[in-house]
């Protein structure tokens, strides 16, 4: 490394600085290439980056390790051969699996979870993102719009699944594909599961889903409790979250007589703003239908 190579020999440079201070108290120039890997991957105080700037120091510089002798207690110096090497490679996989983990977000393609999906992607890229959709063929609009955005991220690890939450024999499916992925290996352990599908049906008479619950109940809730359960020992062991998306829409007006609290008047003001947008997007929608 010429930053290193340069602070030595007849023509060397003398810097006050952190290496400068390195060489003032008598390290080598191999002892300081070494060093400039950690410097470089400096300023992280947690334990766990720590570790694996050792492991990257350990993988990419020709350290001198003890390697085990004929005899019990005796130690050879050198370099560390490739065999030899192997068990830190699997050390350091398993460190990048302890720190990276995988989060679920279901209804991905929607109004609400497409957005949500690209923060996931943009924010947190080292995560492993699971993204179900009620449809993944290629004809569907909004999947292929998930696709789209997650193609922007080429970095990210992010994978579409179809599960439709109207049939819990899909849940659990999904949920054993996933449960069976993480103990092999093809996914880190769980930080999260978002459970933002939904359905709602407010024009048609009231559906029944192929196990005889209401569409909406299944849905919303019964179909969500069962993929966590059945995901609950998937976690990493530092634990995780499970986050439930809700809404307003089980609010009712009460008795015009009875005073508005303050939530009350704010959930009034949000059902005004709701209907005006609904309003809009109707007349957006007729008037689309008429230019075509």
């Amino acid at each position: 490394m010429s930053a290193v190579a340069e602070r030595f020999g007849d023509k060397r440079i003398e810097r006050q600085d952190m290496l400068g201070s390195f060489v003032s108290h008598g390290l080598s120039q191999g002892q300081l290439e070494l060093e400039t890997v950690v410097q470089l991957l400096g300023g992280s105080g947690t334990t766990s980056t720590g570790i694996l700037n050792t492991m990257l120091c350990l993988r990419t510089q020709q350290v001198g390790v003890h390697r085990k002798g004929a005899r019990a207690g005796a130690a050879q110096q050198g370099p560390c051969r490739g065999v030899e090497a192997f068990p830190l490679h699997l050390t350091f996989i398993f460190l990048q699996q302890a720190i990276a983990s995988t989060i679920i977000l279901t209804g991905a393609n929607g109004s609400a979870g497409i957005h949500a999906a690209e923060h996931l992607l943009k924010t947190y890229p080292e995560f492993t993102a699971i993204f179900t959709v009620r449809s993944a063929a290629d004809t569907d609009v909004n999947t292929e719009n998930l696709r789209r955005i997650i193609s922007e991220y080429p970095g990210s690890h992010a994978s579409v699944h179809q599960v439709d939450l109207a049939d819990l024999s899909a849940v659990h499916q999904f949920a054993s594909t996933v449960s069976v992925g993480i103990v092999a290996g093809q996914y880190p352990p769980l930080k999260s599961i978002i459970c933002n599908a939904s359905y709602w049906n407010l024009v048609g008479d009231p559906e029944l889903t192929v196990d005889n619950y209401d569409k909406t109940t299944q849905i919303v809730h019964i179909a969500h409790v069962a993929l966590v359960l059945r995901l609950i020992g998937s976690f990493s062991p530092d634990g995780g979250r499970v986050v439930l998306v809700s809404s307003i829409g089980h609010f009712r007006k009460k008795d015009t007589n009875d005073p508005m609290t303050l939530d009350e008047i704010t959930q009034q003001k949000v059902w005004k703003k709701s209907a005006e947008w609904a309003k809009i997007t109707k007349d957006n929608t007729a008037l689309g239908d008429k230019l075509e």
